[in-house]
């Protein structure tokens, strides 16, 4: 229900834990492919970590501290993402990115990164997606690397927020296109779709992000 799904039912919020015990010592290699609703929330399991999708925030609880990572470990899963705001913080100065005009600040962050012999940690990120169903234009999907937590306030389809949290919040060890495949797409047969599904991942797919297209 989920895989048929994914790309129309939405949340708000995502949170990145470690996968129940019991399920981790199962020995089954498919555990991973298997959508649960527990408690108002969806779960899946991928490997020792567990992404938990909510629409209340109240279920899906942030973690305390302030842990942040360094903006040379995500930009590669962030590649192929259009990036609405990023908050930098280096020894010499910090600062935020926003997007107010553009919708991709990438250029921008190189700009700020590149210059100075200086390494910039980021608190959080902001991926631009396309707006959940079938509604028009796109939605901003902020990741909490201190919190371990991920929230879309105008709401994220199942597929963004799940990838986002996999690929992006998880940067230490993303899954990969084709693991999201098996979690977004099992049962899937039709290989044209699974590789369209995997370029769409990876951010290459014009199909998902036409009025983008031109600006490449």
């Amino acid at each position: 229900m989920i895989h048929a799904n994914a790309d129309r039912w939405e949340a708000k919020w995502a949170y990145l834990g470690l996968a129940r015990p019991s399920l981790e010592e199962s020995g089954d290699p498919d555990q991973h492919r298997f959508w649960s609703f527990e408690g108002g929330r969806v779960v899946v399991d991928l490997g020792a970590q567990r992404i938990l999708l909510a629409q209340n925030g109240q279920l899906v609880k942030a973690r305390g501290g302030s842990s942040s990572a360094t903006w040379d470990a995500i930009s590669r899963p962030l590649a192929g993402q259009r990036i609405a705001s990023v908050a930098l913080h280096g020894i010499r100065r910090s600062v935020t990115v926003n997007a107010e005009q553009s919708p991709d600040v990438r250029g921008d962050v190189d700009d700020v990164t590149e210059p100075l012999e200086d390494q910039y940690f980021v608190s959080h990120v902001a991926v631009r997606t396309l707006a959940p169903g079938d509604t028009e234009g796109t939605t901003d999907v902020r990741v909490d690397f201190g919190g371990s937590i991920v929230h879309a306030p105008a709401g994220s389809s199942l597929k963004d927020l799940a990838t986002i949290t996999a690929r992006i919040l998880n940067y230490r060890d993303p899954a990969s296109p084709e693991q999201m495949v098996t979690i977004l797409g099992a049962g899937r047969t039709d290989t044209a779709s699974q590789k369209t599904l995997v370029r769409a991942i990876r951010g290459k797919s014009d199909d998902r992000y036409p009025h983008y297209a031109a600006t490449r």
